[in-house]
């Protein structure tokens, strides 16, 4: 059976990037999701206000609520 489930993409977004999305529209995209032993490692691209991609992970419960903040954060720019 297929499961359609709504993220708060504002729930996604790394304390130390609150600041650069501000209170602007926040694009999260391009997700992957990997089952762990116990739970879900999501990975997620996002941009903000200030135009940055951004790259993030996450450890989500079975609920995929949001269990331990962030792995890893990275910042790439990306120019085209």
């Amino acid at each position: 059976m297929n499961k359609h489930i709504v993220l708060n993409n504002l729930e996604f977004v790394p304390a130390n990037w609150k600041e650069c999305f501000g209170s602007g529209k926040v694009y999260m995209f391009n997700p992957s999701i990997i089952k762990g032993e116990e739970d879900w490692i999501f990975a997620y691209r996002m941009i903000g206000l200030d135009g940055l991609r951004r790259i993030a992970l996450s450890r989500l419960d079975s609920d995929y609520k949001i269990k331990k903040k962030r792995l890893f954060r990275s910042v790439m720019s990306l120019n085209f």
